[in-house]
This record gives C-alpha cells, sequence and structure tokens, in this order.
C-alpha cells in the first residue's frame, strides 16, 4: 500500500487555519502557544537562510574578488582556504587573472636565500586537488599530493612574468610553463587560463600550445577540495604588497 504524501498547498492550508483559529481565539493560553510557534517559526526560517547561504559559500567555484597578500604573508587574510567539490569530468573551469605592480617588482630588502627562492617558487592562484586531504600529523599539516595548481613564477625578466600549471602526483612534481603575462605602461590586464577536467588540459588563452596535461590525475578520484585564495610560496613569503583580482566560474 503507498503512502498518501502531503501536499504543499495542504500543508498551507492547516498552517493558515491554526493561525485564523490563534487570532480569533480569545483564550490567552492558546495565544501564547500561537507567538511561541510563530516565533518558532521565523528563527527556523533565518537559519534555514543563514544554512544555505553558508553552504553556497563554502562549495561554489565561482567567485570576484580582489586579494591582497600582505608584505611577509602567505595568504590574503579570506576564510576559507580550502573548499569541498565534487569532480566532473565533463566540468571546464575558466580564470581571469588581472596582476598589479607588486608582481612584477624585483624582490628586495631580503636574504639571499629567500630571493633565490622567490624566484623559483610558484606562487599558487587556483586548482585542486584530488581525493581525500593527507595530514602530516607529525608537524599538523596538509601534505601537498595529488594536486594541479595554476600559479605565477616571477623569473629574472623585469616587467615579465612566467604562468605555470604546476603538478604534483603522489611524490612526483613538475612544473610547467603555459604563458607570460608582460606589464605594459603600468596597465595591468586581464589573462585567461581554462582547465578542461574532460580532458585533463589546462592551458592560457594567447599560449595554447604551452598547455600541459593532467589527465592521469582526474582518473583516480571524483571527489576532492580546491584552493579558493591565493598562496604566495614556497617557503618565502611576499615581499611586498602582492595585488591581484581573480575571476573564476565554471563554465560547463
Amino acid at each position: 500500500m503507498k503512502k498518501k504524501k502531503i501536499s504543499i498547498d495542504i500543508l498551507l492550508a492547516i498552517i493558515l487555519t491554526f493561525g485564523l483559529f490563534v487570532a480569533m481565539s480569545e483564550n490567552e493560553y492558546v495565544k501564547l502557544a500561537g507567538d511561541l510557534i510563530y516565533v518558532g517559526v521565523l528563527l527556523t526560517l533565518v537559519v534555514i537562510f543563514i544554512f544555505i547561504a553558508l553552504f553556497r559559500r563554502l562549495f561554489t567555484v565561482n567567485m570576484y574578488r580582489d586579494y591582497v597578500i600582505k608584505k611577509g604573508n602567505h595568504y590574503a587574510n579570506i576564510f576559507p582556504i580550502f573548499k569541498p567539490h565534487i569532480v566532473s569530468k565533463s566540468s571546464i573551469y575558466q580564470v581571469r587573472v588581472k596582476l598589479y605592480s607588486g608582481w612584477f617588482e624585483k624582490p628586495a630588502g631580503m636574504s639571499k636565500t629567500d630571493e633565490v627562492q622567490i624566484l623559483n617558487q610558484v606562487n599558487k592562484l587556483f586548482g585542486f586537488n584530488y581525493g581525500l586531504p593527507r595530514i602530516d600529523w607529525k608537524k599538523f599539516k596538509m601534505v601537498h599530493k595529488n594536486s594541479i595548481r595554476i600559479g605565477i613564477k616571477l623569473g629574472n625578466k623585469k616587467g615579465r612574468v612566467e604562468v605555470h600549471a604546476y603538478m604534483r602526483d603522489d611524490d612526483f612534481t613538475n612544473s610547467y610553463r603555459i604563458g607570460y603575462i608582460d606589464w605594459e605602461n603600468n596597465v595591468p590586464k586581464y589573462v585567461d587560463i581554462r582547465l578542461y577536467l574532460n580532458s585533463g588540459y589546462v592551458w592560457m588563452a594567447g599560449y595554447e600550445d604551452y598547455g600541459a596535461s593532467f589527465f592521469g590525475m582526474i582518473t583516480k578520484k571524483k571527489y576532492g577540495y580546491f584552493l579558493s585564495k591565493p598562496y604566495f610560496g614556497g617557503k618565502a613569503p611576499a615581499f611586498t604588497d602582492m595585488a591581484l583580482t581573480m575571476i573564476t566560474n565554471k563554465v560547463k
């Protein structure tokens, strides 16, 4: 025997009938009970609204945001750092990045070791990890494995930085240059980078031939998490305030 479902119309009719009964009643206890139920319903709706807003913020990939990584820091002070994500092999993600003057300056006022580190490290902007987070309990920090990152390498040429696809598959790490960004006439400009999960490929507009493949990683897990705010590092922190604008969208 099939169970009958109560429709929304019937539920609303019951609520309205109860409301009319409470409004017309002269019994103080009935009125008090009605007021308590009314307040309870309002509070429940507020909690549900807040929960939905937080849930969408936690899981959404689509963002438009300005970031500033302060001198001496690694992260822009925006929460959270990582967000959970379900990987779809047909998905396409686009990242639009605009870098400001700090990214094109030469490192200054730091040790030679940090200067060498800064010129060689790939500073991560956006990316995905596949599978559950791995934690090094001895150092109590997350281990960066099975991941793809889009990042910036400052390089040695004045007024130019390199865009890299930085990949780590278990203990194997590699970095592929997929394009350049030039600082022209002191005017920041957007560059477009795309990640194709259906083909496991990443490229930057205008430099399609520089693209890199990460198909081997996406075939392992269908769930994971993504980096939701930029990270300056490697080991060396920002040597000046590093400002950027980043727009991330799930195109498909």
